[in-house]
C-alpha cells in the first residue's frame, strides 16, 4: 500500500508494508546524481536503512513494526522496491 502525507506544505510519500514484517518507508525523489530533490528535503539518509529502488529513488526513514535480520530486511525492500512503478514523470 502506497500513500501520502503533507509535512511543511509539501507532499511526502510512504510505502507501508501490513502483513508480517510490518514496516513504514519513505519514497524518495532524486536527482540523476542520486541526491534528493530540493520539494523532498528534509530527507534522514544517514540513520537506519536507505535502500535504492533506481538512481531516482530511495527508500529511507524506514520504520520496522516487527523485528528481522539485516538479511530479511533486504529481502523485504527489494520486494517491495519491485512493487513500485513509480518515475520522475509521474510525480
Amino acid at each position: 500500500m502506497t500513500g501520502a502525507t503533507q509535512v511543511q506544505g509539501r507532499c511526502r510519500e510512504y510505502i507501508c508494508h501490513l502483513q508480517l514484517p510490518r514496516f513504514v518507508a519513505r519514497i524518495v525523489v532524486c536527482n540523476e546524481d542520486g541526491t534528493p530533490v530540493p520539494s523532498e528535503q528534509p530527507v534522514d539518509r544517514q540513520s537506519g536503512i536507505v535502500y535504492s529502488v533506481k538512481p531516482e529513488v530511495l527508500l529511507c526513514e524506514i520504520a520496522w513494526i516487527d523485528i528481522v535480520d539485516q538479511v530479511e530486511a533486504r529481502r523485504w525492500l527489494e520486494s517491495a522496491a519491485a512493487c513500485l512503478t513509480t518515475s520522475k514523470d509521474s510525480r
